[in-house]
């Protein structure tokens, strides 16, 4: 009975402690004015950010992983940022975002088929701007000396008030719709 007394409180006691060690490990992220509550397993821990990326942690926004159960070369990663904090950090300059995400005369990138140019080391995948035609650039790529790569691309569109950067390979850009779809789908369901 005394044995059995003491084993109930030290499971109490177990569960309190996990209960107030748990409440500190919060996966809510905020960006944009939203909040967001990423489970662990997609949430990449700033801790964690690669090294071009230093300053980020400081910043508005996260990093996820759509598909987390994949193998690391076929995980496909999503940087969330404020739309006003890409856009005045490009302002002035010759980002590729001031010509897509950040234009005035915002191009529908899904109307048109993404058109590659640029040549075998740094390629680029934009529209024609009806309007003002002028190429809208979304997504930007390098040469990848690594088997089974085509090449390391990062995808730059905007939803709402947010900019995703999607990480990808050059093979899977025919795929980006469905990538930007998953990830607005993925964001709504960890709404807060």
């Amino acid at each position: 009975m005394g044995l059995q007394h003491s084993t109930r409180k030290r499971s109490k006691f177990t569960v309190l402690v996990a209960t107030f060690a748990l409440a500190g490990c919060s996966n809510v992220q905020n960006v944009g004015g939203k909040q967001f509550d990423i489970p662990q397993k997609n949430l990449v821990a700033k801790s964690s950010y690669p090294f071009f990326l230093a300053g980020w942690p400081d910043q508005d926004g996260f990093i996820f992983i759509l598909n987390p159960d994949d193998i690391l070369q076929r995980q496909i990663s999503v940087l969330v940022s404020n739309w006003v904090d890409v856009c005045a950090n490009a302002r002035g300059s010759t980002a590729f975002v001031n010509s897509s995400v950040c234009s005035k005369t915002a191009t529908d990138w899904r109307k048109k088929p993404l058109k590659r140019a640029g040549d075998e080391t740094f390629w680029t995948y934009g529209v024609v701007d009806p309007k003002t035609n002028e190429r809208a650039i979304f997504v930007s790529c390098h040469k990848m000396e690594v088997k089974g790569h085509s090449g390391l691309c990062t995808a730059t569109l905007p939803f709402e008030n947010l900019v995703y950067s999607i990480g990808l390979s050059d093979s899977d850009v025919p795929n980006l719709p469905r990538f930007f779809d998953e990830a607005t789908i993925l964001l709504t369901k960890w709404k807060v």
